[in-house]
């Protein structure tokens, strides 16, 4: 969905978004690195014409909806929605985690 958020004065989507990971527990933060981890590492091996060089702080929004391209705008909506799975970096729903996920917070599971 839209969703729209200011950025602080002084501060790169990049720089925000670490702000971001170093508040949150311990736990969650190491989960959203390592999912922020294999995103970079995606795009920088398989983007357009084999590899991102550089990851831009943002992109243009039509193309950052899509998910066409990388920006660290999309890691910072990630992480301000607290969107566990990141989906907005093209992640989807995983038995593995779900199990985690569910066992952290002790909720039953259905998978």
């Amino acid at each position: 969905g839209y969703y729209r958020f200011e950025l602080p004065p002084g501060l790169s989507y990049r720089q925000y978004s670490k702000y971001l990971l170093k508040t949150m527990p311990p736990h969650v933060e190491q989960h959203y690195r390592d999912r922020i981890f294999k995103f970079l590492q995606w795009w920088r091996k398989n983007g357009p014409q084999k590899g991102v060089t550089c990851i831009p702080d943002y992109a243009e929004s039509k193309l950052e909806s899509r998910k066409q391209v990388p920006s660290w705008r999309r890691i910072c909506k990630v992480l301000i929605k607290n969107d566990y799975w990141c989906r907005g970096l093209s992640f989807g729903y995983n038995k593995s985690l779900a199990k985690q996920y569910h066992a952290l917070y002790g909720e039953e599971s259905n998978t």
